[in-house]
């Protein structure tokens, strides 16, 4: 009888002690000691859609806490809830913003920043149940923009293809190909002309090269006449400044040379009254000039 009484003692000890280890299994397996978290409520009116029921929160990149639900927002439908659980013990202040950050894999997450020890802490509005904290455009909103302005640019390319590639502009557009294959045809029928056509060039592109190689002695040789051309210049310069002073001697001359002709003149006429008289009288050279006889006296004789 002893050995019974000792064979159930042990057996309850040790359904005991299996069931105390499984429960610490299962405590140990949900994380142990599950710390507390304040709610918060975030509204969203983009990029709701990245984030997922437990998707991380961070606060200047330390994790602390998770999402707890995403839902529409009762009061203003357009928009979404989004209520994300925080540690307990970490105070957010008035100046925390959240924002919307994407991952590469997987859903997004909230990013918390902000935060100055001398803002007031978060707390409810009256009317809210929970503290809401206020929201910045994450690169969620920045990548949906982005992608809204994206599609924009596609559809207007879009359209601007369907005008460009109307059937009334492809038509344009196989006539134009169909004039160049045959233009091509026919240039193609005068390759013995392009040939010719090409040594021509080729010729006149070496006699353009010679007469190039000569352009230098021509140059020497019109610098050679501008000098030359130069001291003429000089030389005619001189002149005129020797004729000018010439003509204004003569200038200063006129007056005495009129002066000179007048007496001249008179001169030629003294001579004249001269040569008349010894015409009339040529004895006069020798005994002068014969006195006219008074009244009742006769003529000389050879007079």
């Amino acid at each position: 009888m002893e050995h019974r009484i000792s064979y159930s003692a042990i057996g309850a000890f040790v359904i005991l002690l299996g069931g105390v280890l499984a429960i610490l299994l299962i405590w140990l397996a949900a994380g142990g000691a599950q710390p507390s978290y304040n709610t918060y409520a975030i509204y969203l009116k983009s990029g709701a859609e990245t984030l997922a029921r437990s998707s991380s929160v961070f606060y200047h990149g330390v994790p602390v806490g998770n999402v707890l639900s995403v839902s529409l927002n009762p009061a203003h439908p357009q928009s979404a809830q989004v209520l994300v659980g925080v540690r307990d013990g970490l105070v957010l202040r008035k100046d925390v913003e959240a924002t919307v950050q994407a991952r590469l894999t997987g859903p997004s997450y909230i990013e918390l920043t902000g935060g100055s020890r001398s803002a007031p802490p978060l707390t409810v509005k009256p009317g809210e149940e929970y503290p809401i904290i206020p929201v910045t455009p994450g690169t969620v909103d920045v990548l949906l923009s982005s992608a809204r302005q994206i599609a924009r640019n596609l559809e207007k390319v879009s359209n601007r293809l369907q005008v460009i590639l109307s059937d009334k502009n492809v038509v344009a557009i196989t006539e134009s190909l169909t004039n160049i294959h045959h233009m091509t045809e026919k240039l193609s029928q005068y390759t013995d002309e392009f040939g010719s056509i090409v040594t021509n060039l080729n010729a006149t592109l070496v006699n353009a090269r010679a007469a190039s190689s000569r352009l230098p002695a021509l140059v020497a040789s019109v610098q050679a006449a501008l000098s030359k051309y130069d001291a003429l210049a000089e030389k005619a310069s001189a002149a005129a400044v020797g004729v000018t002073s010439a003509a204004h001697r003569l200038g200063t001359l006129a007056p005495n040379a009129r002066g000179l002709l007048s007496q001249l003149n008179e001169v030629s006429e003294n001579l004249n009254v001269l040569v008349q008289e010894l015409q009339r009288h040529p004895n006069s050279v020798l005994f002068g000039k014969p006195v006219e006889p008074g009244p009742g006296e006769s003529k000389p004789p050879g007079g």
